[in-house]
């Protein structure tokens, strides 16, 4: 397996959050890409992924215990999702 570097590292990993179209969410460039036809050899897209927009508190809690201190939320989540990331 090749080991990751910055040369390896993805620049837009698959978005984790899921909530396709949730809660007024704007569209991401993930979704735009996935949803044109021909993009993704089998179609997948990431309306669910790990569903980390529902799920948030959990994930945080589970980073937390793992001793991760960093997060990257994909900023079409941020605006309706900030009262809930301001309480976590």
């Amino acid at each position: 397996m090749e080991a990751l570097t910055a040369d390896t590292l993805p620049g837009s990993p698959i978005q984790i959050e899921g909530a396709y179209k949730a809660d007024g969410k704007s569209m991401s460039v993930w979704d735009v890409f996935t949803h044109q036809g021909g993009n993704v050899r089998d179609g997948t897209t990431g309306d669910v992924a790990c569903d980390h927009y529902h799920r948030y508190p959990q994930d945080y809690a589970l980073m937390k215990s793992m001793g991760i201190n960093m997060h990257r939320w994909d900023t079409a989540q941020l605006a309706p999702a900030a009262d809930a990331l301001r309480r976590a």
